[in-house]
Formats: C-alpha cells, sequence, structure tokens
C-alpha cells in the first residue's frame, strides 16, 4: 500500500463499483516570494455524485475551490522512466487567468499541487442537509473522512504554451526536474538589476545612498537631509535617540546572503544576513512608535535598480549590475 492511502481508501479503489475520483488543483501564483496566496480550482461538473454535491463551490479538507472549466492530460507515470510534463488547459472566462499570467509572470515556477480523492469522501457539507450520502453499512455514520484521500502530486509550472480569449494552457514540471530551484532561475532584463539590494549578488555595504525612486533623504519641511559613513549607528534600538541624518539597519536572520564569487559559501562560509537601512529625517526620534519601516520619521535606504543607480554606490568601475544591458534591442544602423 503506497504511503499516505489509508484503508479506506484502497478499499474503495478495488470495489467492484467506486465512487467518482474527484480532483483539485491549488495554484501558488506568487510562489516561492508570497507561499500562501492560492488559486484553489476544480473541474467537477454538474452531475457528479449522484447530482447532490454543489457545482459552484467545492469544499475539501476545509479549502473552498471553484468549480472552473479545465482539462487536464499527461499526468500518467510510464514505464520508460521518462519524467511526466502534464497539460492543464483552464478556460479563461472574463480573461480571469490572463490577469494571473500578467501579474506573476507568466506563472513560471508557480507551485500546483494536484489532490485527488473518491467522492465517498467528500466534506458532508457539500451535500444537502450537510451530509454526505454515502453511509457506513455498519456505524450508519457518513463516510466523509478528510483524510482519506489519494497522495497529492506536487508539480511547478514550466512555460505557457497557449493563450487566448478561451483558454490558457500551461505545462507542468515535476519537482525531479527542478533539483530544489525555482523557475524561472534568473530572469533577463537589459534595463534592471535582478539581484536583492545588498544581498546576494549585489552586496553594496557602504552608507546610504538615496530613498525611493533615487530621489534624497528629505525631512516634513522638503529639506535634503544629508548622510554619511559615520552616522552609522548600528542596529535599531528603540531606546537610543536619534538625529536626523543618522541611519542604521534591521537585520532579517532567515534570509542569509553569501559572497557569490566565493564557492566557501556552501559549507557556511561568508554567511550573513541580509540588512535593510534606514535614514533619520528629524532630530530627538526614538521609541517603538517610531519602528523605522513603520515611521515617516525614517526613511528607507532604496536601489531603483538601474545601471544609474549602481553607478552611484560602486562607481563606474566594478559594477555589480545585476541586468544584462546587451540583450536591449538596438536599432538597426542605415
Amino acid at each position: 500500500m503506497a504511503e499516505g492511502i489509508n484503508q479506506k481508501v484502497a478499499s474503495e479503489a478495488v470495489s467492484l463499483e467506486p465512487s467518482q475520483i474527484l480532483e483539485f488543483y491549488l495554484i501558488y501564483y506568487a510562489w516561492p516570494d508570497d507561499q500562501n496566496s492560492v488559486l484553489a480550482i476544480t473541474p467537477i461538473s454538474p452531475g457528479v455524485s449522484r447530482n447532490t454535491v454543489s457545482v459552484d463551490r467545492i469544499i475539501w479538507q476545509t479549502q473552498e475551490y471553484v468549480s472552473y472549466p479545465m482539462e487536464v492530460s499527461g499526468f500518467e507515470v510510464k514505464g520508460d522512466n521518462s519524467l511526466p510534463r502534464p497539460r492543464l488547459k483552464v478556460s479563461n472566462i472574463d480573461f480571469v487567468i490572463s490577469k494571473y499570467l500578467k501579474l506573476h509572470n507568466n506563472l513560471i515556477g508557480a507551485k500546483l499541487v494536484r489532490k485527488r480523492t473518491f467522492a465517498r469522501f467528500l466534506d458532508d457539507v457539500n451535500f444537502p442537509g450537510g451530509k454526505n450520502p454515502y453511509i457506513d453499512v455498519v456505524t450508519q455514520n457518513s463516510e466523509a473522512s478528510a483524510n482519506s484521500y489519494l497522495p497529492d502530486e506536487t508539480y511547478y509550472i514550466n512555460r505557457r504554451t497557449t493563450e487566448t480569449k478561451d483558454l490558457v494552457e500551461l505545462e507542468l514540471s515535476t519537482v525531479f526536474e527542478l533539483d530544489n530551484t525555482f523557475l524561472p532561475n534568473r530572469n533577463v532584463y537589459s534595463k534592471y538589476c535582478t539581484w536583492v539590494y545588498r544581498g546576494h549578488g549585489c552586496l553594496y555595504s557602504k552608507e546610504p545612498i538615496k530613498a525611493a525612486n533615487d530621489e534624497d533623504f528629505k525631512n516634513s519641511a522638503g529639506s535634503v537631509v544629508t548622510t554619511s559613513r559615520t552616522d552609522l549607528k548600528g542596529r535599531w534600538n528603540r531606546n537610543t535617540v536619534y538625529q536626523a541624518g543618522d541611519h542604521i539597519f534591521i537585520e532579517i536572520p532567515n534570509h542569509d546572503i553569501s559572497n557569490d564569487d566565493s564557492e566557501s559559501s556552501i559549507n557556511g562560509a561568508s554567511i550573513k544576513p541580509l540588512r535593510t537601512f534606514y535614514v533619520c529625517v528629524e532630530n530627538n526620534i526614538s521609541g517603538n512608535e517610531n519602528f523605522p519601516p513603520i515611521s515617516a520619521n525614517w526613511k528607507r535606504d532604496e536601489c531603483s535598480k538601474k545601471l544609474s543607480a549602481c553607478k552611484l554606490r560602486f562607481g563606474k568601475n566594478g559594477l555589480r549590475f545585476g541586468g544584462f544591458p546587451g540583450t536591449h534591442a538596438y536599432p538597426p544602423k542605415g
């Protein structure tokens, strides 16, 4: 018996009259940056489970799924050791799926979880009267069971193969193909840097240069606040009184970065937490109410990700620009 299949599921699978297998799909469209936002859809259509299941919204394991026109293929396992490349065709009603594609980089690298169970085990809430019509002949209780299901299957969206006003087709890859990496591993942009500011690849570690959109640090009166490396006050402390021009940092301990020029980081060397810097723009600032990320008395040190912003920090030589200027489309010379 495969791991994750209990006795009830095994018995249903070999039954002479098994109930219908139901499929559910969880698409984590902002993966891996946002691991909670999910699009939950199912191809369940009218007529399933003795015409008693609601066909608009289905509940399985407390998750609500929207009934959505879709067609899947390629999930079968072959005996030639080739990895499956399933395809998911989803209706593009009102361009709903196109909106997800536009906002989330064509959903490339998004995580997809395929869930399956038998109609016999579907949650009671889906049926009239709040009770699954499949009854245990011994106990006379409903057969609904959130723990009775076929093993979940995890895939990642490899590419969008088709997009029309009627449907969107997505090609999936297995986790074995990704080898613990997310796709796309790195996006190619001609004008913008893809590195995390002060993080892996960038590694800028000097004083703050500019606020958002390459603007100067300004106080509430609109006056420019200057700062220098000597104004660094270390990690933010609520009990310290800060003056205009002072800058501090807040560390993200679980977002370690390494010097990408050295392979020694593989063994734990050259590891340090990611730091976000803030510049104080008013005088006599302290206390929890002036926590830098939420206080207007502080301005965050930011990079616009442009080549010009990189030159401000590194000069003209030794740039760590993470974009690809050579990929820009230049018009041919006459």
